[in-house]
């Protein structure tokens, strides 16, 4: 497809190439990456952080992102990373044979397919340090450090040992991994979760009893969903974690959170919400900041880093929070399919293509393009680039 940007012209919301064919993009803090069908990329945006450097060959399957480098791979499993060359975007692996990148805030880490793992970047999030066993499959990460499942369910981590980079769980049988910012959250085959990391942070205090199917996490809580629709959280209060207002009852299908906040939609299509009340959780009336719906017929529930957004099953959206990132000024159109954001504001895709946006209008809460036949939206922190069908 042919690509559009808007928003902050600094973080990647001007530049985008003008030819057509490509397929995703990925961005860090304030640059973008795009992924061509032959494999080749084009990448825009800040030069710190990515915005030139990329590499200029062809056959590239997967690029990973954080704020501040990327990181591609190639068909045959060989790695190219470019941007801040201190926290990964150079140093990256040589040779091939790699299946999967992950990252934290400041380094990535390669699993390869006998298991084994590479790091590179800041060694004190995880660049340096990483396990020399093999058997692993897949790697979890949080802003900090970096946690892997090997194939019986044993988990390894490395990095910041603060923050999670020491300290997981013994045993085996863990089938994934969750993260605040600064800890982990994982869950074995009985539905029983594990928290190690920064306590504070959710690394402590999660539920003692099993059958806990899915978990959500914002940057300083965790909240858990059981198979009988019932939520606990634990971790910081002001984000929703401990001593908070999570829902109770049962019938709920789904949590969403956004940085400092959690958003839960039941099965009637009704929402509850909790956490920081600048941000869509638990609302104190202040001015500036809005309150979740009290209706119901919601199906979604998408967030920004300060606000929530609903759509409804016909396709109408309600959105709250800090009124700053879009918690109010929803577009009044109906028939919207998905929403998208950044860290300031949402833009939704219609059922035509066509893209409506609101929230901060420095940051692509307005400025979108016009037309149809839209069918995808990424973004960086402060933009967004769509990609249209027409070629």
């Amino acid at each position: 497809g042919k690509i559009v940007c808007w928003g902050n012209a600094s973080a990647g919301g001007t530049g985008g190439p003008s030819d057509s064919g490509y397929e995703t993009i990925v961005a860090t803090d304030t640059a973008f990456a795009a992924l061509k069908s032959d494999g080749s990329i084009t990448a825009w945006g800040n030069s710190a952080t990515g915005g030139t450097g990329a590499p200029t060959d062809a056959g590239y399957v997967e690029i990973i992102s954080h704020g501040s480098a990327f990181a591609a791979r190639k068909a045959d499993g060989s790695i190219t990373s470019w941007g801040n060359s201190e926290y990964g975007g150079s140093g990256a692996p040589t040779g091939s044979g790699y299946t999967q990148i992950a990252a934290t805030s400041q380094a990535f880490a390669a699993l390869a397919a006998d298991g084994s793992i590479t790091s590179w970047g800041s060694s004190s999030r995880g660049g340096t340090g990483a396990p020399a066993s093999l058997g692993h499959t897949q790697i979890f990460s949080n802003d900090y450090a970096f946690a892997a499942i090997q194939d019986d369910g044993e988990i390894s981590t490395w990095g910041s040992s603060s923050f999670g980079g020491s300290g997981g769980p013994s045993g085996t049988g863990h089938t994934e991994i969750f993260s605040t910012s600064r800890a982990f959250a994982a869950l074995n085959s009985s539905g029983v979760i594990s928290t190690w990391g920064d306590d504070y942070y959710g690394g402590d205090g999660g539920p003692s009893s099993g059958g806990w199917t899915d978990i959500a996490s914002n940057w300083g809580a965790f909240a858990a969903l059981s198979s009988g629709g019932t939520i606990t959280s634990w971790g910081d209060s002001s984000y929703g974690g401990t001593y908070s207002d999570p829902p109770s009852g049962s019938g709920y299908v789904s949590i969403t959170s956004n940085n400092l906040a959690f958003a839960a939609l039941k099965n009637d299509g009704t929402i509850h919400s909790w956490g920081s009340s600048n941000a869509g959780g638990t609302s104190d009336g202040y001015p500036g900041y809005s309150m979740a719906p009290g209706d119901s017929g919601y199906t979604q529930v998408f967030a920004n880093d300060q606000a929530f957004a609903a759509l409804k099953s016909d396709g109408s959206i309600t959105s709250w929070g800090n009124n700053g990132y879009g918690g109010i000024l929803t577009p009044s159109a109906s028939g919207h399919t998905q929403i998208f954001s950044n860290a300031y504001a949402f833009a939704a895709l219609q059922g035509d293509g066509a893209i409506s946006t609101w929230g901060d209008t420095d940051d692509g809460g307005s400025g979108g393009p016009s037309g149809t036949g839209y069918t995808e939206i990424f973004s960086t922190s402060q933009a967004f680039a769509a990609l249209n069908s027409s070629g």
